[in-house]
């Protein structure tokens, strides 16, 4: 309210104030005012906090999507409306009947099928027709095509396409594919982070700083009073992030050969990439002693194979002859199976032993 108005009041207002209209805390009661100052809190000049999905530069409340797509909503209302008048006015045929080549008994509007109307005439009369049935034609596809332009002209103005929220059916092109339509909604969100920094402008940033304005007025705690800014980095942040994710994406399909991949720490790459896509929560990637401990298991594994596979051959070696001074030859006994480990055995890899 002005200045003046608080000098009638009789609150003392700085020289540099007279004249200008300042932030004020009024109480009343009805129409009579009970208290007048000037607001308690400095550097808030306006205690509301407005969010807007289209910036209004005539008023502080701004357009909400209900406005900016009210011609495309008045296009796609009326042309629903044209399509089912044309639908009602082509849903049947129109009867034309010459009741003077008609017999007088014969009433046209009484329509039935199979139905035979009694006719006279005669000479020109007999060729002329006494009943013309007329067909309207519909216009359904054509109202439907102009139906959808709207919508699709909707989804322009509004910057909300439909395949944000699950309407795919429409689709066409790139958008059929998972790819495809991962770009589109990649490119549909540039419009959205408009909407979060609109957000950030109008609540986030000048609440917050609201807030740190009444501590440093109010607040008992003296080690929390200093200089801060207010900084809000929910539209910049998911700007870098879909960057990053970009790049790293490229990255790792770049460096996907046997030569990059002695220098790259891919554990480190997926890391990233998890706390990019806020999945970290979820422990998806394993620590490095989990994986050193898997790495020797296999390793083992592998070594017990190649370990059965050679006594493997040794007994098959000995039972074929070709070894003829074994042990097992000299002695006229089988080929034993002790030597073998018992994880094979159990695996049941029995050599044919003849």
């Amino acid at each position: 309210m002005s200045s003046r108005d608080l000098i009638d009041f009789g609150i003392e207002i700085d020289e540099d104030q007279v004249g200008l209209e300042v932030a004020v805390n009024i109480w009343m009661i009805g129409d009579i005012v009970i208290k007048a100052m000037l607001s308690p809190i400095e550097g808030v000049v306006f205690p509301y906090h407005f969010y807007y999905y289209d910036k209004d530069d005539t008023s502080i409340w701004g357009e909400g999507i209900p406005t900016v797509m009210r011609h495309p909503q008045k296009l796609f209302n009326a042309g629903v409306r044209a399509m089912l008048d044309n639908a009602a006015i082509a849903a049947g045929p129109i009867i034309e009947a010459n009741v003077d080549l008609l017999d007088m008994d014969e009433d046209p509007r009484d329509v039935y099928p199979f139905r035979v109307y009694l006719r006279e005439g005669q000479g020109m009369e007999a060729t002329a027709e006494a009943i013309r049935v007329h067909y309207m034609q519909p216009y359904t596809n054509e109202y439907m095509a102009l139906i959808q332009f709207f919508m699709s002209a909707a989804d322009e103005v509004t910057a909300i396409p439909r395949y944000l929220y699950g309407e795919t059916n429409k689709i066409g092109g790139a958008g059929r594919t998972a790819t495809g339509l991962s770009m589109l909604m990649g490119a549909a969100n540039i419009a959205l982070k408009d909407q979060i920094k609109n957000f950030d402008d109008g609540i986030t940033v000048p609440f917050i700083k609201a807030m740190y304005f009444w501590n440093m007025d109010f607040s008992l705690k003296e080690y929390i009073k200093g200089d801060f800014n207010v900084v809000a980095k929910g539209s910049t942040s998911l700007i870098a992030r879909e960057v990053q994710a970009e790049s790293l994406s490229q990255f790792l399909n770049i460096t996907n050969n046997e030569i990059d991949q002695m220098y790259l720490k891919r554990d480190s790459a997926l890391r990233a990439m998890v706390k990019i896509m806020d999945l970290d929560d979820f422990d998806l990637i394993k620590d490095a002693n989990t994986v050193l401990l898997e790495e020797n298991a296999r390793k083992q594994a592998m070594a017990e194979e190649r370990d059965f596979e050679k006594q493997l051959a040794m007994i098959k070696a000995q039972s074929g002859g070709h070894m003829a001074q074994s042990p097992a030859a000299m002695t006229g006994q089988r080929p034993s199976m002790e030597r073998l480990p018992g994880t094979a055995l159990e695996r049941g890899n029995i050599p044919e032993v003849t």
